[in-house]
């Protein structure tokens, strides 16, 4: 028997209380605020639910407890960046901290903020219409992570800015617009077809009831330009296609066909489509029928969404109205907007970019108000008359906050908020006994300064991605923890929901295969693509408790002590379990198990659990190995440095065999000699699904034994690129960088080389 305690052992297992990192050099400085504006003063947060002109009054401002009877209302500032998602590329242009935005203030003249005095901003909801400049149409974009946008307002920063009037321009107009581009969509989020993924439908499904009606108004429709109706929906029907047809004002319009699935463990849960067609209406209001045609029993239809283009008479309606033409985009073109304004008094208002709102000089003849500007990008504009505004929500106030001030950290800790305790406990373990610059926030405070305050998880990777660019040169950010756990859904629709801290969706939704969960995209810091490189460790504690969180702490602080318990020559050894295939020929299982433990076979004692090696036997269950399942839990008990698995498996466990179940795991009682598992399987450790707790997350939570560790999977996984990924991490074991051997998170960073989805799904659990 060897026995080779050695420090390498140590350091590789360290890995339960360190993440990992990255030691090239820093990136150069980029653009990022040297300090939040949140950092000082009394802040308080709303929110809207759609874009529009908000009202704040002195009722408004006195509930939330500002001092209005303080305050000096030419000091009133309102921040925010508006709605709509994070852009993902890394490349892409985006505010940075909080911009603030121009507003009115009735009343502001005699520097008291009185009963009748009021705010006036425009604000920016939380989903985004784009122009499509090759089909001409205006495109929703729904936002998947919030309902919500939000603005803070503070008075102790000095005079804030005010919207400014912009001069009508006295050149003559080469466009004269007296119609405008509307668009209206009808887009539920309600379920979530195979529990993965960002895309959600109508709960309004199309089985037993194969019709349903949709009704959408235009008030004053351009009779002489046609609407456009786009239609995505899904089906899944069994071995023959199905179709779902539109029928507009009684008369049909398009029909949609949908390739059938097939009951294939490898196949799509369900497929989807899209279609658009126009027809001539003269009625404001189109009527759409929509009729699924399932063509075997069992069928089910899915609506996804409609989306509605027409052009509406630029007459006004309504109390606000906002409005835009695409027509007008040009280059040297100058519009003139001629709006009916049906006998009131208007104010139009340029909200194109909504922090920098200004008020458009009118010029009024009879009953029609114009405005004239150059319109070499593409304009949007509100009017209104006065009598009717939204009025935002009170969130809560503030705590002053600065995460743009830091800097020099090696470590960041994103804590669920009820958490923060122990990842404070966490943090100061690590500064004490790992020498590291730990730095502990929550979700909501990086929210607030790079995204707005609404949950978006890009403002999380834009938050490491700050710390890695401003950097020295040599000390760069190296790790990222995750105190909480995940959920696909990130709206609170599911009861029971673990949406703690967010995790990457991709957009597949229907294939169960392609669909998949990552924590990587945090640490994407520079294209931001998923098909970028990995530069930090990041890991996650999957907790959903406070004794979770605590039963986690305190397993790493125990792995990481000096007592001959935790540190013996178990450490010494390595498992490997190897599935048997089940489908005859040779064992690639086996075969690749064999490869791996050739990686360590000179340095460590090998143990091998190859079902192949043992006695398989039938059960009423199905077929078992019942010494398989003993040896794995004797081998636990004796301890293992390290226990690796390639084969079949899933959320409840290993093989189809059932060699390893959530009971087992549940009844481990290996505190002292915690191995870490390396797992080349299906979803072993998924962390996403409220439902249900994974049989990977049971071995991290386990408070009397499991695992200090997991570097595995979240979503079904091909073999071939399991071996390769394991293969690099064996590769990398025994390296060492200045001198050190690389612990957990630097061997699955340095894993990842093929940056594809395979390789997405596999995650650190710790």
């Amino acid at each position: 028997m060897k026995l080779r305690f050695t420090f390498p052992v140590f350091f590789i297992l360290f890995l339960a209380s360190i993440f990992p990192g990255f030691s090239a050099k820093a990136g150069t400085l980029n653009s990022f605020a040297a300090g939040s504006v949140l950092s000082t003063g009394n802040w308080y947060k709303f929110s809207i639910s759609s874009s529009g002109i908000y009202r704040l009054t002195y009722t408004d401002l006195k509930n939330a407890g500002v001092p209005v009877a303080s305050i000096n209302p030419k000091n009133i500032r309102i921040y925010g960046n508006g709605g709509g998602m994070l852009p993902e590329s890394n490349d892409s242009a985006r505010i940075d901290d909080l911009i603030e935005n121009p507003v009115f203030v009735s009343g502001q003249d005699d520097g008291v903020f009185n009963e009748g005095d009021y705010i006036l901003f425009y604000g920016s909801g939380p989903d985004k219409w784009n122009y499509n400049k090759t089909d001409h149409l205006y495109h929703h974009v729904k936002n998947i992570y919030s309902d919500v946008a939000c603005y803070f307002l503070t008075c102790d920063l000095g005079e804030g800015k005010r919207i400014q009037t912009q001069a009508f321009i006295g050149a003559p107009a080469n466009l004269t617009c007296t119609n405008f581009n509307d668009y209206i969509a009808y887009d539920r989020d309600d379920i979530n077809l195979i529990s993965s993924g960002r895309v959600w439908y109508d709960k309004e499904i199309f089985d037993v009831t194969t019709s349903r009606n949709y009704s959408f108004t235009f008030p004053n429709l351009d009779p002489g330009t046609p609407v456009t109706v786009s239609l995505n929906a899904a089906s899944r029907s069994l071995g023959v296609a199905s179709y779902f047809n539109v029928n507009a004002d009684g008369k049909f319009l398009m029909s949609l066909p949908i390739d059938p699935v097939s009951n294939a463990f490898e196949d799509y849960y369900a497929h989807d489509g899209f279609i658009s067609s126009v027809y001539a209406t003269s009625s404001q209001t189109v009527n759409l029928n929509l009729v699924y045609n399932p063509m075997v029993p069992g069928a089910i239809g899915y609506l996804n969404y409609f989306e509605l283009n027409a052009m509406r008479a630029l007459t006004m309606n309504g109390s606000q109205m906002n409005f835009r033409n695409a027509a007008s985009w040009a280059k040297n073109r100058i519009s003139e907007f001629q709006l009916s304004g049906q006998g009131q008094s208007l104010v139009i208002w340029d909200v194109t970019t909504p922090y920098n709102v200004r008020n458009l000089e009118t010029r009024q003849s009879s009953n029609v108000f114009s405005i004239r500007l150059f319109t070499d990008s593409l304009r949007e504009f509100v009017a209104f008359n006065g009598s009717g505004f939204n009025t935002p929500a009170f969130s809560g106030t503030v705590t002053n906050q600065n995460l743009h001030n830091i800097s020099d950290v090696d470590y960041v800790m994103i804590s669920y908020p009820d958490f923060t305790d122990q990842a404070e406990r966490l943090a100061g373990f690590h500064r004490a006994y790992s020498g590291l610059n730990v730095f502990v926030t929550t979700p909501g405070n990086v929210y607030n300064e790079f995204s707005s305050g609404v949950q978006d998880i890009t403002a999380i990777r834009d938050f490491m991605r700050m710390l890695y660019k401003r950097t020295p040169s040599g000390h760069s950010i190296k790790y990222l923890l995750l105190l909480g756990d995940a959920s696909y859904d990130y709206k609170n629709r599911i009861e029971g929901n673990t949406n703690f801290i967010p995790s990457y969706q991709s957009q597949e939704s229907l294939d169960p295969i392609s669909s998949y969960v990552s924590d990587d995209y945090y640490g994407l810091l520079q294209g931001g693509h998923l098909a970028d490189t990995l530069f930090i460790g990041i890991g996650r504690f999957p907790v959903r408790s406070v004794q979770d969180a605590l039963n986690a702490v305190d397993k790493v602080i125990h792995y990481s002590n000096n007592s001959d318990s935790v540190k013996s020559d178990w450490r010494n050894m390595v498992t490997f379990v190897a599935d048997d295939q089940d489908n005859g020929g040779g064992n690639s299982f086996m075969a690749d198990a064999d490869l791996l433990a050739g990686k360590v076979a000179k340095a460590y004692n090998v143990d091998k659990i190859y079902l192949d090696a043992y006695t398989q036997v039938s059960t009423p269950g199905g077929a078992r190995y019942p010494e398989v399942n003993d040896a794995i839990n004797k081998r636990i008990a004796k301890g293992t440095l390290l226990i690796n698995y390639i084969g079949h498996g899933g959320e409840l466990g290993w093989a189809h065999e059932r060699v390893l179940e959530v009971p087992d795991i549940q009844n481990w009682t290996n505190y002292n000699k915690l191995p870490v598992f390396v797992t080349g399987t299906c979803e072993f450790s998924r962390m996403d699904d409220p439902a249900r707790v994974s049989a990977g997350e049971y071995v991290f939570l386990n408070p009397k034994g499991g695992g200090i560790a997991l570097f595995t999977t979240t979503r079904a996984t091909f073999a071939g690129g399991n071996r390769d990924l394991m293969l690099n991490f064996y590769n990398h074991l025994f390296e060492k960088t200045n001198g050190e051997y690389h612990r957990m998170g630097d061997l699955i960073r340095l894993s990842k080389t093929d940056n594809d989805a395979n390789t997405r799904k596999f995650v650190l659990r710790r």
